[in-house]
C-alpha cells in the first residue's frame, strides 16, 4: 500500500492553478473508472493521518499494482507475476522485466500486419491498453503519457501460467482541469520532448506498442472506436450520469474530512485559507456539471482527428439492450449506409477483409430468445465503431430470485477439483442468467441464454472432469482465469449483466462458522434457501449430511406425520426423533472448580425445518437457552454430535437440561 499525500494538485501546491482545482479526489476516480470499465485496477481510500499525535491531513492510501497485489486479487503467489514502472526509464517492481523487453522488442515491427497483431496479444492485453489510454484521454492527465514521456506506467502480468501485462491508472490527481484539452492522443516518438522534459528515448515504454499501432494498424484503430463507444455513450463508465455519480459517491466519502484538511493546510500558501465550502466545492461543481458532461462528444472529436474513430456513427437500437418481452421488435437506424447486424454474439463485419459477415438489416428484428445485438454502419467502404445491446427476453436473474445454495470450498486433500459454488432459482418462474458475473471471489461469466427452470439449481466448478456425468448436467462452467475459492473465507459477489448485486457476503472459516467444510469433507450449506436467508448469518449455513455435499441437489428434508404421536413406541415423539433422534446422554464436565450438567445428542443435519435449542433450569418452571456448547464432532453419517452444558454450575440445589424442538 503507498500513502499517497497528493501534493502535485492540492492546497500546497506551488502553482495557484493546481490550489484552485484541487478537489483530492481525481486519483481514486480514475482507478474507479478503470474498475467501471471492465478492467483490473487498485483499490484506494481515505483516511485522516496523524504522526506522534500531530495531523497531517487527508491522505490516499491505495494499492501498488506489483506481485503482492497480483497474489491478493488473482492467486497464485507473489512470484508468479511481474510488475514494471517507468518515469524515466522502465523499473522491475516484481519478478523481472524480459517479458516486456521482448515485447518492446518484438514492436520495432511496424505491427501493421495481422500477424504482427495477433502475436502481440501474448504481450499485451490490447483492450485493456485502450481502456487505460482512454482514461487518460478522458481525464485530460497531465502526468501520463503525455508528460516526461510515459509517465506514472504501471503494469502487471501473471508469469505463471504466462499471461500478458495489463496496466493500471496511476498517480492521476493532475487531472480534470482541461474540459476541451487536447493531451495523450499522440506525442512524440521515439524520442520524447515537452517543456517540462528535454530529449528522452521513450522506446522502453507502452508508447512502443501504443503510438505504432495507433499509426499502422487499421484493426487497432477500428477497436479503439469501439472501445470508446461502449464507454462514452449508451450508459457506459463516461457517460455523464455515471461518471458524475463516481466522482459524487467520492466526494461524499470526503466531504467531512475536507474541513480538517482546511484546517491543516488550508492556509499554506496564503493567509485567507482554502475551504471545503469555497474551493473545493466551487472545482466539485465544476467538475460534475461542466467537465464531466462536455468530454464524450469532445473526445469523439479528438479520436477522429487523430485517426482513432471513424467519420460515421454506429447504428442506434430503438432499445438500447434490457429486459423485454417476448417476440419485441427492434429497430435499428442510422444517418447514412447500409446496417449490418449479429444476434450470435459475432462481428458483423470480417477484420482484415472489411467484408460484411452479418445481416443486411431491412427491418425491425424479432426477439424471441436473450440474445445480443451487435451492428455496424458501412458507408462508402468505411465501417462505423460497434454498437453492442444484450437484450433479455423474459425474467433476468436478481437478488429477488437467485440466491447461492452450497459452497465446497474446501474440499479434503486431493478432492480439490470438486470446490463449486451452486446456486438455485427461488422464484417459481424461469429466469435468465446470461451476462450475470461473479465481480469478487471466483471469475465467471454465465453464457448468453443461460436460463434456470424454477427450483432449478445450476453450478460453476473448479474442474469439470472431478464431477460425474449426472452431476455435469448442472454445471454452467469452471471458474475463469485460474481463480480458486478460497480456503479460508473470502467475499463471493453476483452481478447481475447490467452491473446489479444479486449477492455480495463473505464467508469465514472461523470457530463463529460450521468448520466442518474447511477441509474435513462436508459442503457449506444454507438452511431453507427459500426464504433468503441472510448469506452473511453462519447461523444460516450448516455442513451437508454427507461429505462432498450434494452438487445440484438438496439434502434438506422436511417433517411429515403426527408429531405428537410415538410410532416405534420408544418413550420420544415422531418430531423430536425427526430432530434429534432417540438417544439423549446426561453428563457433567469440569471446568476449573466448577462443574456443569451436560446434555449430548445426535443432531439431523437435513431437518432445516426444525430448530433445537437446549434450555436450561433450575427449578423446572424458568428455563432459559444454553449458551455453552462443549462440543460437536461431524459423523459423516447425516448427523453431528453435539453437546451443550448448562449456564449455571451445580453448587445450586439442582439443575435441569431439556431439548426444546420447533418448527422453523
Amino acid at each position: 500500500v503507498v500513502l499517497r499525500a497528493q501534493n502535485a494538485n492540492s492546497w500546497t501546491s506551488g502553482r495557484a492553478e493546481d490550489r484552485t482545482a484541487t478537489t483530492f479526489l481525481q486519483d481514486s476516480f480514475a482507478k474507479d473508472t478503470q474498475g467501471a470499465m471492465g478492467q483490473p485496477t487498485a483499490g484506494s481510500t481515505f483516511v485522516h493521518l496523524f504522526l506522534n499525535g500531530t495531523y497531517w491531513g487527508l491522505y490516499n492510501p491505495t494499492e501498488r499494482p506489483d506481485g503482492s497485489f497480483g497474489e491478493d486479487h488473482f492467486g497464485g503467489d507473489d512470484t508468479d507475476y511481474d510488475a514494471v514502472s517507468r518515469r524515466f526509464s522502465v523499473e522491475v517492481q516484481s519478478g523481472t522485466k524480459t517479458h516486456w523487453d521482448e515485447m518492446i522488442t518484438f514492436s520495432n515491427n511496424l505491427l501493421d500486419t495481422q500477424a504482427e497483431y495477433e502475436g502481440l496479444h501474448d504481450f499485451m492485453d490490447v483492450d485493456n491498453l485502450i481502456d487505460y489510454m482512454l482514461v487518460h484521454q478522458f481525464m485530460q492527465t497531465r502526468d501520463g503519457p503525455d508528460d516526461f514521456g510515459h509517465n506514472n506506467m504501471r503494469l502487471v502480468r501473471r508469469n505463471n501460467p504466462a499471461g500478458p501485462w495489463q496496466a493500471y491508472a496511476w498517480d492521476m490527481e493532475y487531472s480534470m482541469i482541461d474540459t476541451t484539452g487536447t493531451r495523450n492522443y499522440s506525442y512524440p516518438f521515439p524520442i520524447y520532448s515537452s517543456p517540462r522534459n528535454s530529449n528522452n528515448d521513450i522506446t522502453d515504454s507502452i508508447a512502443s506498442v501504443y503510438i505504432r499501432l495507433k499509426e499502422n494498424n487499421s484493426e487497432f484503430q477500428l477497436r479503439y472506436a469501439d472501445r470508446a463507444y461502449k464507454h462514452l455513450f449508451n450508459g457506459g463508465a463516461f457517460t455523464p450520469t455515471n461518471a458524475s455519480a463516481r466522482f459524487e459517491a467520492r466526494a461524499l466519502e470526503i466531504e467531512s474530512a475536507v474541513i480538517a484538511e482546511s484546517a491543516r493546510w488550508g492556509d499554506q500558501r496564503r493567509s485567507a485559507p482554502y475551504t471545503r465550502d469555497v474551493e473545493w466545492t466551487t472545482e466539485r461543481t465544476r467538475i460534475t456539471t461542466e467537465f464531466l458532461p462536455a468530454r464524450p462528444d469532445h473526445v469523439v472529436a479528438q479520436l477522429r482527428i487523430h485517426g482513432l474513430y471513424p467519420s460515421i456513427d454506429p447504428p442506434v437500437l430503438s432499445q438500447h439492450g434490457g429486459e423485454v418481452a417476448p417476440g419485441f421488435n427492434l429497430s435499428l437506424s442510422t444517418a447514412a449506409g447500409a446496417i449490418y447486424y449479429s444476434t450470435d454474439g459475432s462481428d458483423p463485419r470480417e477484420a482484415w477483409t472489411d467484408n460484411p459477415l452479418g445481416s443486411a438489416y431491412s427491418a425491425p428484428i424479432d426477439l424471441t430468445q436473450s440474445l445480443t445485438v451487435k451492428a455496424r454502419t458501412l458507408n462508402a467502404g468505411e465501417w462505423s465503431a460497434l454498437t453492442e445491446a444484450t437484450f433479455v427476453v423474459g425474467t433476468p436473474a436478481s437478488s429477488a430470485n437467485l440466491i447461492v445454495s452450497e459452497l465446497n470450498y474446501h474440499p479434503p486433500a486431493g478432492q480439490e477439483g470438486r470446490e463449486f459454488i451452486e446456486l438455485l432459482n427461488i422464484s417459481n418462474e424461469t429466469i435468465d442468467l446470461g451476462g450475470a458475473s461473479f465481480s469478487a471471489g471466483i471469475e465467471f461469466t454465465f453464457a448468453q441464454n443461460t436460463t434456470l427452470p424454477a427450483g432449478g439449481r445450476i453450478m460453476v466448478v473448479n474442474e469439470l472432469g472431478s464431477f460425474t456425468l449426472a452431476e455435469q448436467a448442472d454445471i454452467a462452467g469452471i471458474f475463469q482465469n485460474f481463480t480458486r475459492l478460497d480456503n479460508g473465507g473470502e467475499r463471493i459477489a453476483l452481478m447481475d449483466y447490467l452491473g446489479e448485486s444479486i449477492f455480495d457476503f463473505s464467508y469465514l472459516d472461523d470457530s463463529s462458522w460450521s468448520t466442518f467444510p474447511d477441509g474435513g469433507g462436508p459442503s457449506l450449506t444454507l438452511i431453507d434457501p427459500a426464504n433468503s436467508p441472510d448469506l452473511s448469518d453462519p447461523f444460516n449455513w450448516r455442513s451437508s449430511s454427507l461429505p462432498g455435499g450434494t452438487p445440484g441437489g438438496s439434502d434438506s428434508t422436511t417433517f411429515s406425520g403426527d408429531p405428537l404421536a410415538d410410532d416405534n413406541h420408544n418413550g420420544v415423539s415422531n418430531f423430536v426423533e425427526y430432530a434429534v433422534g432417540p438417544q439423549f446422554t446426561p453428563g457433567f464436565i469440569t471446568s476449573g472448580e466448577q462443574t456443569f450438567l451436560t446434555l449430548t445428542f445426535n443432531q439431523n443435519l437435513s431437518a432445516d425445518d426444525v430448530i433445537a435449542t437446549v434450555e436450561s433450569s433450575s427449578d423446572l418452571i424458568t428455563w432459559t437457552p444454553s449458551t455453552v456448547r462443549t462440543s460437536i464432532i461431524y459423523n459423516g453419517d447425516g448427523t453431528n454430535t453435539v453437546s451443550w452444558q448448562a449456564n449455571s454450575n451445580l453448587t445450586t440445589p439442582q439443575r435441569f437440561l431439556r431439548i426444546c424442538i420447533t418448527s422453523r
